[in-house]
């Protein structure tokens, strides 16, 4: 059953009392499933102007990462803002460290009094996965059995437990640079999620005859060719989020029916769409609408069996805001959490 927001917060809150909730905490009291009936209320809320999103800024630190800062407001009920703030070390994993690392503070629109922090590293693994597997709810065959996951990181496993949710998956492919990788991350599901695992050592034969393709890598250049495609297929591209880096290349646009989660955020930072507009090979036009809009109504998503469907993921912070006063109102109800004083 959806759970409705309501406009009060559960608890008693004061000008010096937030709660902290912790990484454990904050995937204990957000499910998958939960997440992605929060963001199938949220993405309307974006595509109807519910949402104050400025675009998201990077700071490069030195050659180690990038300090990312996201911030927001939603509008509507509930009224909430705040802000994302991340750090993100690539070579973190190699260390067994996750390589998305921060804080997301949660501030009550009525007062702007700052509620609730919480461990934005978990928060944005769920809802990305979360993001992505309510996209295939809507735009991937209803008969769609076979995921290929392309890329091994965090949100390989995240992605194979979230598209589960919404489809009956009974083959999971995966392919990845380091096959010893793919062969840990098939062992480490395989006893959670049902369906028949597979590790491709050649990135064509993991997405030969498959239904859904994730692609969650951090390639700079296009790993996935429009050639390899076929009809019937849905696409989520998710691990690239910045202008200069794209998984997919502009044949892959150019055949498929494309959505974002928000259109101008794509168009400002999806690399796997500007880099092929700014060369001509395809244009905003191609770009349908809003995942958001989709579910409105006001979209058509898949028209028939045939077309291949392609959701380009860059994150928006209404996702965040979203579930983080989910896992809010749920931890004062459960009086999870630590209570600190300010």
């Amino acid at each position: 059953m959806r759970r409705k927001f309501s406009s009060n917060t559960p608890h008693e809150v004061s000008a010096s009392k937030v709660i902290w909730l912790s990484g454990e905490q904050v995937s204990d009291l957000l499910s998958y499933e939960a997440c992605i009936e929060i963001l199938e209320e949220a993405m309307p809320k974006v595509s109807r102007g519910d949402a104050l999103m400025p675009l998201r800024h990077g700071m490069p630190l030195l050659d180690k990462g990038l300090f990312g800062m996201m911030p927001g407001a939603l509008t509507g009920q509930p009224g909430v803002f705040g802000i994302k703030l991340l750090s993100l070390y690539p070579e973190n994993p190699a260390k067994g460290l996750p390589s998305h690392l921060g804080l997301f503070v949660l501030f009550n629109f009525e007062d702007g009094l700052p509620i609730a922090v919480l461990n934005a590293g978990a928060l944005t693994a769920i809802r990305t996965a979360a993001a992505s597997a309510l996209a295939t709810k809507y735009l991937s065959r209803k008969d769609a059995h076979i995921l290929t996951i392309i890329g091994t990181g965090e949100q390989a496993g995240t992605h194979i437990e979230a598209i589960s949710m919404v489809r009956d998956i009974r083959e999971i492919r995966i392919w990845g640079r380091n096959v010893k990788q793919a062969e840990k991350l098939a062992s480490e599901y395989a006893g959670s999620v049902r369906g028949n695992f597979l590790v491709e050592e050649k990135i064509e034969h993991a997405i030969k005859g498959a239904d859904i393709i994730c692609t969650v890598t951090a390639a700079s250049n296009p790993i996935l060719a429009g050639k390899w495609l076929e009809p019937g297929m849905h696409l989520n591209v998710v691990g690239s989020g910045v202008p200069d880096k794209a998984e997919v290349d502009a044949e892959c646009i150019r055949r498929s029916r494309v959505f974002v989660d928000s259109k101008s955020t794509a168009l400002a930072l999806a690399g796997d769409l500007r880099r092929p507009i700014e060369s001509g090979d395809v244009c905003e036009g191609d770009i349908i609408g809003e995942i958001g809009e989709v579910i409105l109504g006001g979209k058509h998503g898949r028209i028939s069996d045939e077309d291949i469907s392609l959701y380009k993921s860059v994150g928006v912070i209404a996702q965040d805001l979203s579930a983080a006063w989910w896992i809010f109102e749920e931890a004062a109800r459960r009086n999870i959490g630590s209570v600190v004083t300010l």
